[in-house]
């Protein structure tokens, strides 16, 4: 059985615009901006990615559709790293493929 979705424990703010969209964990919100500008020229990139969140958290997220208005036309998602220990790998995996169907 997949982790339940729960709301994250911080609050972001949603970029306004985004043809790229990080999501997930401190992995992908560490990424440095200027970096991504450089991978990504002439593209408006956004982050929702926020230090020490779970894929249930993620899950959370996009369920609650508070990032809909983005359509973003790429997604960069790094999330369950900081299930690993907790959570049985299935579970994890299972709500990995459940955050890649919402987007």
């Amino acid at each position: 059985m997949a982790l339940s979705p729960e709301p994250p424990t911080k609050e972001i703010v949603s970029p306004q615009a985004a043809d790229i969209l990080l999501v997930g964990d401190s992995i992908a919100a560490g990424w440095p901006r200027k970096m991504l500008e450089t991978i990504f020229p002439s593209h408006r990139v956004g982050k929702i990615a926020v230090s020490g969140e779970r894929v249930q958290q993620t899950r959370w997220k996009l369920d609650n559709n508070r990032f809909d208005h983005l359509a973003p036309r790429i997604v960069i998602l790094v999330v369950g790293t900081n299930n690993l220990g907790k959570n049985p790998p299935c579970a994890i995996a299972e709500a990995v493929l459940l955050v890649v169907a919402d987007i």
